[in-house]
């Protein structure tokens, strides 16, 4: 068998392959024996026809139509081998000759990833403070999830510490904040019926005059009749009240300062208007910054009870004291923010590495990257009972459609993931057995006591490749960090084979999401 490779941009391979005349010949016949129980030829009965038969009746080329699929997959297949190549994905059938018998065929092989100087990337880990104030809001809301509301046994003005039922709207300027939404569409719709009159004019300057003088009238009499009806619609709307019903705490740290004091003393059925300065990193834009009026009516005003912070403990199943408790909090807390500043960190490392990284992915791979993009979408929509049937008619598009209009996003994808699994192989970062088996132990104590030993059987049996993708994935970030704050080990040797990584693995690289 001959073969020879040609090296393709994108990470193809190019293969031109020439079988043996004996594997042809031998393909040849094995075909000529399938045709043979499929067609009938007068004096032989089903599979009895020899080969010069067949070709006498029907044409060789029957037996070549035949041959050719397995020609090709077991040449294909013996090539690979001794070539040494590796396909990542479909290969593709470029041409076939048939005399002599022979054929090109495109192989996606493993991408080529030729990282930049990602090593001198310096970047700061800005970590959120914990402060007392930040552990006792932790520990206020801890506290409220065992909070016991009372009805009050008799009426009373409301209090600090108290619970308020309450129809509010919020008013800006005497104008309510619900409204400002509704008064930008009408200007977009203004305009757009603006727009809409100006190619209905057009058309009508085309027209006889007198249909002209008609269709005017007519239209003057369908506006009167719109002008009517909007009228009716405004004065409806005006009659309806842009006032929720919602729950407020009366406390200091919950609502901000005017609201909380302008609260205070409320009793049920009255109505206030309290005025109060938003503070401008507010959540809701259209009050951020800004002064406005709610007008509140207490429904319902309900006592709350607090448990005693040396209850606690025990009502969250916690094992340890209140002092131990307090302290369990503040690590948690300096953990989560310290798992804040690094993924932002290494979401900003992981920006510049991709800029500076040269790829060579083959389009194959990013189209399966795109396929798997497609049913992580539709799998999300599962939980409605959308299917990917109903997703695609939905959205008017074949799934060839929404395959491709995915295919920017995925090669995004693989180029964060490539990357990743390139700096993890050139860093030489690895999981040794011992730090699966530490991980699970650390693991099953947020589980009762009761339960850690059902958790560690399952987390040992089904789950240990996830348990050591996950320590690999800490070990990945926690070292990307080191090198953007220059605290990083030297490397011990050059990476042997730093400019290629594996496509499969890559995929599945979860620093990168």
């Amino acid at each position: 068998m001959k073969v020879t490779t040609e090296r393709l941009p994108k990470s193809l391979v190019a293969l031109e392959i020439e079988p043996d005349a004996k594997t042809v010949e031998n393909e040849m016949n094995k075909a000529a024996k399938r045709v043979a129980n499929k067609v009938t030829i007068p004096g032989f009965r089903k599979g009895k026809a020899p080969r010069f038969i067949i070709e006498n009746y029907y044409g060789k080329e029957i037996i070549v139509e035949e041959a050719t699929d397995e020609i090709i997959n077991a040449s294909f297949k013996a090539a690979l081998d001794q070539e040494n190549i590796e396909p990542i994905a479909q290969a593709s059938l470029e041409k076939v000759e048939l005399d002599p018998f022979r054929f090109r065929i495109l192989v996606p092989v493993e991408p080529t990833v030729t990282l930049g100087d990602y090593r001198a990337i310096r970047l700061p880990l800005e970590q959120e403070e914990i402060t007392e104030d930040v552990v006792q809001v932790a520990l206020d809301q801890l506290r409220d999830r065992h909070v016991v509301l009372e009805a009050l046994e008799t009426e009373r003005p409301a209090q600090p510490g108290d619970q308020l039922a309450v129809t509010m709207e919020t008013l800006i300027d005497g104008k309510p904040v619900a409204e400002l939404d509704e008064d930008e569409e009408d200007d977009e719709d203004e305009e757009d019926a603006e727009d809409e009159e100006d190619a209905e004019d057009a058309e009508l300057t085309s027209a006889d005059e007198d249909a002209d003088d008609e269709d005017d009238d007519e239209e003057d009499d369908e506006d009167d009749e719109d002008d009517a009806e909007d009228d009716a619609e405004d004065d409806e709307d005006d009659e309806e009240s842009t006032a929720e019903e919602t729950t407020l705490v009366l406390e200091e740290a919950r609502l901000v300062p005017a609201l909380y004091t302008g609260l205070i003393g409320i009793e049920v059925g009255e109505t206030r208007e309290i005025d109060a300065v938003m503070p401008e990193d507010h959540s809701d834009t259209r009050i951020a910054g800004k002064t406005v009026t709610f007008k509140i009516t207490a429904n319902e005003i309900q006592g709350r009870t607090l448990p005693d912070w040396e209850e606690l403990p025990s009502l969250e199943n916690f094992e340890g004291d209140w002092e131990a408790m307090q302290a369990d909090v503040r690590k948690r807390l300096e953990r989560n923010s310290s798992d804040h500043a690094s993924r932002a960190l290494v979401d900003e490392f992981v920006k510049q590495v991709v800029a500076e990284t040269e790829y060579d992915i083959p389009d194959a791979l990013i189209r399966e990257r795109a396929h798997e993009l497609l049913h992580d979408q539709v799998n999300q929509l599962t939980r409605y009972g959308i299917t990917m049937e109903q997703y695609l008619q939905i959205t008017n598009k074949t799934h060839d459609q929404a395959v491709d209009e995915l295919f920017v996003p995925a090669e995004e994808s693989l180029h964060s993931s490539l990357a990743l699994r390139t700096i993890l192989r050139t860093e030489g970062l690895s999981v040794e057995p011992a730090e699966v088996d530490a991980e699970i132990e650390t693991l099953i104590t947020d589980y009762p006591a009761d339960q850690r030993e059902m958790v560690r059987g399952r987390l040992t049996d089904d789950l240990k490749p996830s348990v050591a993708a996950s320590v690999l994935d800490r070990k990945l970030r926690d070292r990307l960090v080191a090198i953007a704050t220059d605290k990083a080990p030297a490397l011990e040797s050059p990476a042997a084979d730093s400019a290629a990584t594996d496509a499969e693995d890559a995929s599945e690289t979860a620093v990168s999401e």
